[in-house]
């Protein structure tokens, strides 16, 4: 989508958004999005938030899914917790070398 009111600056400039992974639900899944992403071309990846399915209870396997997908992003990567995230995954989100921003 084409915006008029951005700056000329950002002209031809693409942005890959990723949300509401829900990592943990689906390994398939996940796959298949580490799949469609290698080889797109974007200038900066962002992600927003809901990377866990539960509000609750730990996070392990949502970070261990995460740390797979980000091996498949190109740099920058920015990211933002979602309503389903805790934010003891954002030292780790951050580890991955995706910079956390507040909400």
């Amino acid at each position: 989508m084409r915006s008029q009111s951005l700056p000329p600056a950002f002209d031809g400039f693409t942005l890959l958004h990723l949300t509401d992974l829900h990592v943990e639900m689906s390994a398939h899944a996940m796959h298949r999005v580490a799949d469609l992403v290698d080889g797109l071309a974007y200038d900066m990846c962002v992600l927003t938030g809901d990377y866990r399915t539960k509000t609750f209870g730990p996070c392990d396997a949502t970070l261990d899914g995460m740390a797979s997908l980000r091996r498949h992003l190109k740099e920058p990567v920015f990211g933002v917790l979602g309503n389903h995230d805790s934010v003891r995954m954002v030292p780790k989100m951050e580890e991955m070398g995706i910079r956390m921003l507040p909400r």
